[in-house]
């Protein structure tokens, strides 16, 4: 059995995935690839050329019985341009768009009166949002996605309702009336606009490559989602309240703002990606990597209030989780393009396992 990677003159030459894909090169001699939980045998046979390859597939998958066929595909339908993805971690349109929040976070802080700021951070805050809700409305359509959008936003809004007028889970704290009209005057109407974005990302960034979860992994991914959500919130927090977002009375040890704040934070987004995990189909559907880019962009914004304001901690934690994030965005479609090109072969292998 030969289990081998491509070189990139392979990858180049036969544009698609190095690791997936099988050279024609190894005329009969047995290959492996393995996707996601599934072990897949292909066997090369004579024929095809040095863009295609007539397949031969002994397909066995894990945890079931072998299913032995005899299948000729090309190798080529995969149609999947490796090289060009693989160089491009992050598309022109995301970069230009932070950049851009850049640029807006240093005229927040430089320039926090200038008439309208209300209005401006509003405006901002939805095209933030943008990206992560047509990816999300994209992976789930629309049903299922306004559905869970509106039960979120009414966590998000019995959560922060909850802390403001309480002082749980996150401890004493209010708004300003930057960020405009307040539900009972105490929390802004577009509270949702600004948070649902990150769960979405976090959820995203933070899903396991398995797609049959067990209870123990989807355990570990709430846990990690909410440990992204709080380390994102160590990057807002101090910068929001430095710019008069909200005010933290009694201060806190971490840029003024107390370490209850993210006790409540984890609490919060463990309820908040449990949620989501419970209300919809993730296993049945492909991963989309726009999820993760309303966090990027809006990293990008923090932490240039970051730098601007000298916060030096949050904004060296958040160019560490802006790397973080580009890095699994592009994971996230590199498997994504692949399991769209492998369900041809998959839906092949399902039928003769059937006959």
């Amino acid at each position: 059995m030969l289990e081998r990677e491509f070189s990139a003159a392979d990858e180049e030459r036969y544009n698609r995935p190095a690791r997936y894909a099988v050279s024609s090169h190894t005329w009969g001699v047995p290959a492996v690839y393995h996707h996601g939980e599934h072990t897949h045998q292909l066997h090369v046979r004579a024929g095809g050329g040095p863009d295609y390859a007539d397949v031969a597939c002994n397909v066995s998958t894990v945890g079931s019985p072998c299913l032995p066929s005899l299948i000729c595909m090309k190798i080529g339908s995969m149609g999947y341009d490796g090289s060009s993805m693989m160089r491009r971690y992050v598309p022109p349109r995301l970069l230009a768009l932070s950049a851009l929040f850049t640029v807006a976070g240093f005229f927040a802080v430089r320039f926090p009166d200038v008439p309208g700021t209300a209005a401006g951070s509003l405006v901002s805050t939805v095209l933030i949002a943008l990206p992560a809700f047509f990816a999300f409305f994209k992976r789930f359509g629309t049903r299922r996605a306004m559905v869970a959008l509106g039960l979120l936003s009414l966590f998000g809004f019995a959560v922060e309702l909850t802390g403001v007028a309480t002082g749980f889970p996150y401890g004493e704290f209010s708004y300003s009336d930057e960020l405009g009209p307040k539900i009972a005057g105490l929390v802004p109407y577009g509270l949702p606009v600004s948070w649902a974005p990150l769960v979405l990302g976090a959820v995203a960034a933070t899903e396991p490559r398995r797609r049959r979860r067990s209870r123990r992994s989807l355990t570990g991914w709430v846990l990690a989602a909410a440990l992204l959500l709080v380390a994102l919130d160590g990057v807002l927090d101090p910068g929001a309240a430095r710019l008069g977002f909200w005010v933290w009375p009694h201060g806190g040890v971490y840029f003024g703002v107390p370490l209850s704040n993210y006790a409540g934070w984890l609490l919060s987004s463990v309820l908040a990606a449990s949620l989501l995990l419970a209300l919809l189909p993730w296993s049945d559907t492909r991963p989309v990597p726009g999820m993760l880019d309303s966090a990027i962009i809006s990293l990008a914004f923090w932490i240039s209030v970051a730098v601007f304001t000298r916060l030096w901690l949050p904004a060296l934690l958040g160019v560490g989780l802006f790397a973080f994030l580009l890095w699994r965005r592009h994971s996230l479609k590199e498997d994504s393009v692949i399991e769209a090109s492998l369900e041809p072969l998959e839906s092949r292998v399902a039928g003769v396992g059937g006959r």
